[in-house]
């Protein structure tokens, strides 16, 4: 069993992650998807998420996938990002910095997690 599930609602607009501590699964980040940048992000992830994980569980309203470690931090850093930037130009210079759609479509996330893993620490730093 995974450690981290990914909730992809079917009419809500939002992906949730899910960490397990201890016996249960508490949400960890909840990414809104209110724009269209993060329609296409998030129907790239769900895209990602339904051919590369096994599906975990299904309700009228989602699919729960058992994602690995790897892709959940993935997610979560951005939609940490994606969370704290305000304007459209700054996440879509955001997107097109950590190269999200060419990684995905080479299946490169160990350079996606590093280019993510640079740019927030960046902003850290920087803040």
């Amino acid at each position: 069993m995974s450690r981290f599930l990914l909730l992809l609602g079917r009419n809500s607009e939002k992906i949730e992650i899910y960490e397990k501590i201890g016996e249960t699964y508490k949400v960890r980040e909840t990414f809104p998807i209110p724009y269209a940048v993060e329609k296409i992000l998030a129907n790239e992830i769900k895209e990602y998420t339904q051919e590369n994980f096994p599906l975990f569980m299904s309700t009228d309203s989602a699919d729960i996938y058992s994602i690995s470690d790897r892709w959940a931090k993935i997610v979560l850093n951005l939609a940490k990002v994606l969370n704290k930037t305000d304007f459209l130009d700054e996440k879509l210079r955001f997107i097109e910095k950590i190269r999200f759609f060419t990684s995905l479509e080479e299946q490169d996330l160990e350079g996606l997690e590093k280019r993510l893993f640079t740019f927030v620490l960046g902003k850290k730093l920087e803040g």
